[in-house]
């Protein structure tokens, strides 16, 4: 009986391959308002759509990895043999997980999704700290993610399947989310899928077998800067779906507005709001920075709300979203001030594209209270402080020199504009 399992996406095909990718521009630094946004400038003259749904959109910005995945769908079908594992990046808040959902319910069957974020409900996963500052100055951890019992120690990939109740071999199942859990465990999970691959292509060379595990870059950071490892994977990258005009932005904002159960006067209000303010269009291409735009405008368009007013309200959005996958122990805002100062730390360093590279040992500091109640100064690696932001995006496809960018670009300027107004 031929083994087909092809463990972790079959919702690959939302994803774009660049199998030889080049490096982003690191050219002469530009100005921050300079930095060139993410997507399409919805600026384009046309009154019909290009796409009718968001996953056809997402389909049209990665054409690539949906041919690639139709293939794979023929191979399963024909009875080919296969074993294979591919990582999937994007930018937090993007649509990978929207992705993954989607593509589930074209053959519920043959599918098996195991979300990451939710193991700890199925497993024993205890809360490891995994931003902490350098110096021992006896400050708890600001940010803690869930951790196997033996952290760099997974379990293997059959007793994950069982934990979601899963009993027979699937032809696809979805790993999604390897951010979400700590990177000690994150890392031993990704050579745990390699090593399960590499026994079943033992067990039974003709049978089928292809992993893929969905997440942030900064999940697959550990796995990747370790030169021991003997890699099967290759990654692959999410592009965000790109809305050229107006009509096709109006799509988009009519799924999110549907999926929220709101209003037409969010939908309304949001198109306005994307005609006056570019950085609004940009943002929307964000999947989650998008439903907060529907779900915000008709208030902001009622209170008058500035650029910069819309601007902070989007931000915190989407940092507090983010707060509940790091589960930030920070009650005084410590957190939110290290992102500022790593901003203005690279703020003269930033290409077009809106990368600047971050060394192993950059660090700011600040001041914190430790647990006697005196004031010490902490530093803090600047690469982790990014990596837990869910406001940045780390180039995935070489990882020995960390590149960063913020998404949306104007997260970056942002930041240096709190910072300027804190000092004041």
């Amino acid at each position: 009986m031929r083994l087909q399992m092809i463990v972790v996406v079959a919702l690959l095909g939302c994803f774009s391959s660049v199998l030889a990718a080049e490096n982003p521009p690191l050219a002469v630094a530009v100005p921050l308002d300079k930095i060139a946004p993410i997507g399409a400038s919805c600026r384009e003259p046309g009154n019909q759509p290009r796409c009718t749904d968001l996953a056809a959109f997402f389909r049209d910005a990665n054409p690539i990895l949906f041919k690639w995945i139709d293939g794979l769908h023929r191979k399963v079908s024909s009875g080919e043999s296969h074993f294979g594992v591919t990582h999937v990046a994007g930018m937090p808040g993007v649509g990978k997980s929207f992705l993954c959902r989607h593509l589930s319910k074209y053959a519920p069957s043959a599918i098996y999704v195991i979300p990451l974020e939710k193991l700890p409900d199925k497993i024993p996963m205890p809360l490891r700290g995994d931003l902490d500052e350098i110096d021992d100055r006896g400050l708890p951890p600001l940010s803690k993610l869930p951790a196997f019992e033996k952290p760099a120690s997974a379990p293997d990939i059959p007793q994950l399947l069982r934990a979601f109740g899963y009993r027979r071999s699937p032809s696809f199942v979805i790993l999604d989310s390897i951010g979400e859990i700590h990177p000690l465990s994150a890392k031993a999970l990704l050579i745990e899928v390699d090593a399960f691959v590499r026994r079943e292509k033992d067990r039974n060379p003709q049978g089928f077998l292809h992993v893929f595990i969905v997440g942030r870059p900064e999940g697959f950071i550990d796995y990747y800067r370790d030169p021991k490892i003997v890699r099967l994977a290759q990654m692959y990258e999410l592009h965000p779906p790109r809305y050229r005009s107006m009509a096709d932005l109006e799509v988009a904002i009519e799924s999110s507005r549907r999926y929220f159960k709101l209003s037409e006067e969010h939908r309304t209000a949001s198109l306005r709001l994307a005609a006056k303010h570019p950085f609004v269009c940009e943002s929307a291409h964000i999947l989650a920075a998008l439903g907060y735009v529907v779900q915000l405008a008709p208030s902001l368009e009622k209170e008058s709300a500035s650029e910069r007013d819309i601007k902070e309200k989007l931000f915190t959005r989407l940092l507090e979203r983010n707060s509940k996958v790091h589960r930030f122990f920070d009650k005084n805002g410590g957190y939110v001030r290290l992102l500022e100062l790593v901003a203005c730390k690279y703020a003269n360093r930033v290409s077009r594209d809106g990368y600047f590279v971050v060394g192993d040992e950059d660090v700011v500091e600040i001041e914190a209270t430790n647990n006697d109640g005196q004031p010490v100064r902490c530093r803090y690696r600047c690469a982790e402080i990014l990596a837990h932001s869910g406001l940045t995006y780390l180039y995935p496809y070489d990882m020995k020199q960390l590149r960063f960018r913020f998404v949306p670009s104007w997260i970056h300027e942002h930041l240096v504009y709190r910072q300027k107004m804190r000092g004041r």
